[in-house]
This record gives structure tokens, C-alpha cells and sequence, in this order.
């Protein structure tokens, strides 16, 4: 199989071939660009995707990394300078045509149900915190976060392993 994983560096060609030899899943990371408080940069939602979906689909062995979904539905960030935000019918809506678009290659597809992001979006971090950081980040390092980004990377192979066995595929693949 090819090494090449990440969808939109491919040529059609490729990913037609990399769908023959067996890589019929698709990861999507979806991001946010918000803050993160005076010291990070607006984009570590969408960087943490983008490598989280390259762990995820090097772990499963057989998917393909979709383009990440950038902006997110960050409200909830927004009287914060740089956050950007999409409706939440925007958002499933993008969401949903990703997966449609990616089932119609031979990929899987399984169902979007918003009930958390609504609970988790209802009040905005705002109103919890005047900087936009939950939690003293005092004492963090590179290597624990690299701990904690693998050890979500393992947490996620095991759901979408379990969503897998338990939906059928889409397209009899």
C-alpha cells in the first residue's frame, strides 16, 4: 500500500488504488480556530485534528485522511479577537456532505447527532473564564501533551473499531 494517507496530497489516480487495496475508511478531523488564551495560537484545535487523524488512520491501517475541517462551531470563543465560528446547521451541514462525498468513493458512514456540542456550546467558555483557558496549565510539557494527544488517538481507533463492527458499510464494502 501507499504511505501517502493524507487525501488531498493524492492524485486521483491514487486514491482510486488506495481504495482498491482495501483503505475504504476516511478520517475526518474537524478543528476550531479560537483562542486558547494569551499564549497559543488560534489554530491548536485544527493542528490537534489534523495530527489526530494521521494517528487514528495509521492505527486502523485502512483509512485515508480527509481534509480537515478548520472552523468549527466556536461561539462560544467569540469575544475573543481571531475566533471564527460557523452555524451550527453549517457546520453539520459541511459535515454531512464530507461524508456523503467520502461514502460515494467506497468509504464508511455512520450518523452525526449534535445533542453534545449543544450542551457543551449552550453557555460559552466566556462566561467561565476571563482569558479563555479552563484549568491551570501550569506544570504542562510537550511530552505530556504528545501523552494525552496519544492516548485520545487510542481512545478514538477504539470507537470508530466499534462503530465499524457494529454499522454496516455503505455501497457493500
Amino acid at each position: 500500500m501507499s504511505e501517502e494517507i493524507f487525501l488531498e496530497r493524492m492524485t486521483s489516480p491514487a486514491v482510486r488504488a488506495a481504495i482498491d487495496e482495501g483503505r475504504t475508511t476516511a478520517v475526518v478531523a474537524c478543528g476550531a480556530v479560537e483562542q486558547h488564551g494569551p499564549h497559543l495560537p488560534l489554530f491548536m484545535d485544527a493542528e490537534h485534528g489534523v495530527w489526530l487523524a494521521e494517528e487514528v488512520a495509521r492505527r486502523l491501517g485502512n483509512a485515508l485522511v480527509a481534509p480537515t475541517i478548520r472552523v468549527g462551531c466556536s461561539e462560544h470563543h467569540m469575544r475573543f479577537a481571531g475566533s471564527m465560528s460557523l452555524r451550527v446547521d453549517t457546520f453539520k451541514a459541511l459535515c454531512y456532505d464530507y461524508c456523503v462525498s467520502l461514502s460515494r468513493q467506497g468509504g464508511y458512514r455512520g450518523d452525526l447527532t449534535p445533542e453534545v456540542l449543544e450542551r457543551v456550546f449552550r453557555d460559552g467558555i466566556g462566561a467561565v473564564t476571563p482569558n479563555g483557558i479552563l484549568g491551570d496549565a501550569r506544570g504542562m510539557s510537550e511530552s505530556l501533551g504528545r501523552r494525552c494527544l496519544n492516548e485520545t488517538a487510542r481512545l478514538l481507533v477504539e470507537r470508530f473499531r466499534s462503530a465499524m463492527a457494529a454499522e454496516p458499510a455503505v455501497g457493500g464494502r
